[in-house]
């Protein structure tokens, strides 16, 4: 028996792990299947056809959600799928829900931009008038 599958939807907008060292672990485990979407119903159609067999979605940022969300997607994904991914700081609850309902278990990233969050929020800072010694020493 194969590696289990691990469908990976990426968009224009977006990047998969493929960059970070433990991604070539993570390929020691598993059949990565790596997907730029395009439509909605082109990923239905793939979902049915060549994404049959996947046991795991990682949806990269904007993937899903251009396309109306995991809420809409949920009912299309195979029966196989155990665990959805989504890289994204927080979710809706309806998405959450509609996973739970088909017996996914779900999971997000919450600190996949907090370094970004951060480095825009100390350039804010050292632009304005506060001063930033002040708040980081008090």
């Amino acid at each position: 028996m194969g590696k289990p599958q691990v469908l990976v939807l990426t968009t224009e907008r977006s990047e998969h792990a493929d960059h970070i060292e433990e991604y070539e672990e993570f390929l020691t485990h598993f059949d990565v299947l790596v997907y730029k979407v395009s439509t909605f119903d082109d990923l239905v159609e793939r979902l049915g056809a060549d994404f049959s067999n996947v046991e795991a979605v990682w949806a990269a940022g904007h993937s899903v959600w251009s396309l109306g969300g995991i809420a809409k997607l949920a009912p299309y994904l195979p029966e196989s799928v155990k665990v959805y991914c989504f890289s994204w700081v927080g979710y809706l609850e309806e998405e959450a829900d509609a996973l739970k309902k088909r017996g996914i278990k779900f999971c997000n990233v919450g600190d996949v931009s907090s370094h970004d969050v951060a480095d825009a929020a100390l350039v804010v800072v050292a632009g304005s008038d506060i001063d930033l010694m002040h708040l980081l020493l008090t």
